[in-house]
């Protein structure tokens, strides 16, 4: 299953917009410190894969800071804001937590602590280390998140399932109505399908600026009400209700507790999926 990243302009299916991850530190955490008092508890999410990369970077630490106890919590993507919303309601917040694009929905309730002074101190200028990215996780002048990771949105496919039918690879000058007339070739009712779909905002913020759209303007207003935006939502819902080449809520249901298009495409019931990097 080879990678195919393309970046173009206009329609052209393989344009695909960027993910983030970013970590900070609670306001109310359930330790005050990575000592005998209790291990510091960080929390993430996704699945064994992040587990596994998260814990081999605590374990670098730890290595590095002996002194430090570190405990990962991992919990599933769709219910983390919940739960983690339920733990510091009860007292229990990680100290140390992953939050992306919520950032500033946790410092407008001041469950986060402000990382200037620790920035400073530890001689790290996030713009200068981060570009961009560093820039966009601050709030009222105040830094409340370092970039952990960023990347663009990939397209994957499923080599073995498109020489099977006979569709050439993906390529930069593919448009909607090539990627979809292949995704209905691919297509098999009930058994699998030609994609995984755009529920993520990543994956239909996309096919807005594929169609000539933003979602926000270049005074910082709201652009999403604009012909382009919607005609952008109306296709990428025409490919679950209308021609079915996408799993509905039901479809992924049907397929286990928590199937996503990530794990779909694992499983070859799509072929394929636009995912983070």
């Amino acid at each position: 299953m080879p990678v195919d990243w393309l970046q173009v302009s206009g329609r052209g299916f393989l344009g695909l917009g960027v993910a983030a991850g970013v970590v900070t530190l609670t306001a109310c955490g359930s330790s005050s410190s990575g000592s005998a008092a209790g291990p510091l508890v960080m929390t993430v999410w996704g699945g064994d894969t992040d587990r596994k990369a998260y814990q081999a970077r605590i374990d670098l630490l730890v290595k590095k800071y002996p002194e430090l106890k570190v405990k990962l919590q991992l919990i599933p993507s769709d219910s983390y804001p919940q739960k983690v919303q339920t733990m510091i309601a009860g007292g229990n917040g990680p100290d140390i937590m992953q939050v992306a694009e919520s950032v500033n929905t946790y410092a407008g309730k001041n469950q986060l602590l402000p990382l200037d002074d620790l920035a400073e101190k530890a001689g790290l200028d996030a713009g200068q280390r981060f570009g961009s990215v560093g820039s966009i996780y601050s709030y009222e002048d105040e830094l409340y998140a370092i970039p952990d990771r960023s990347g663009a949105m990939i397209v994957y496919y499923n080599k073995e399932l498109f020489e099977k039918k006979g569709i050439k690879a993906p390529t930069a000058e593919w448009t909607w109505d090539d990627a979809l007339s292949a995704f209905k070739e691919l297509t098999v009712p009930g058994r699998q399908w030609g994609y995984g779909g755009a529920g993520w905002w990543p994956q239909w913020w996309s096919f807005v600026y594929q169609n000539g759209g933003a979602i926000i303007d270049a005074d910082g207003r709201p652009a999403v009400d604009s012909d382009e935006a919607i005609e952008a939502l109306q296709w990428a819902g025409d490919l679950v209700f209308k021609h079915k080449v996408v799993p509905s809520a039901k479809d992924y249901a049907d397929m286990g507790a928590d199937i996503g298009g990530d794990q779909a495409f694992a499983n070859q019931k799509v072929a394929v999926n636009a995912t983070g990097f």
